[in-house]
């Protein structure tokens, strides 16, 4: 059977998380957003509000949670992915990782 929203397993989810989050952080850099401290905390704390509070997704149980959290998780990564391309234009010793 399918995992939620047409994902065959949680492996699957985090490989397309992964993709599209560092998409989005290219096309933000791209665009020259810079990275903010705790952006990535305030962001992603809204969002996981918004999720479960705004929409509805703490009435529905653990698929509600599940969402929620995955959607605060991509924010957090789409944002630490930018601000590991700003320290690189910036030419940061971060680089030799």
């Amino acid at each position: 059977s399918d995992y939620s929203d047409g994902y065959r397993s949680i492996g699957e989810y985090i490989a397309r998380m992964n993709r599209y989050t560092s998409l989005a952080a290219d096309g933000l850099h791209a665009d020259g957003v810079k990275p903010r401290p705790l952006r990535w905390l305030t962001s992603s704390t809204w969002v996981l509000v918004k999720q479960l509070v705004l929409r509805g997704g703490i009435f529905d149980g653990w698929r509600g949670w599940t969402v929620a959290v995955g959607s605060a998780a991509y924010v957090a990564l789409r944002e630490f992915k930018l601000w590991e391309r700003g320290s690189r234009r910036a030419g940061s010793s971060d680089d030799a990782r």
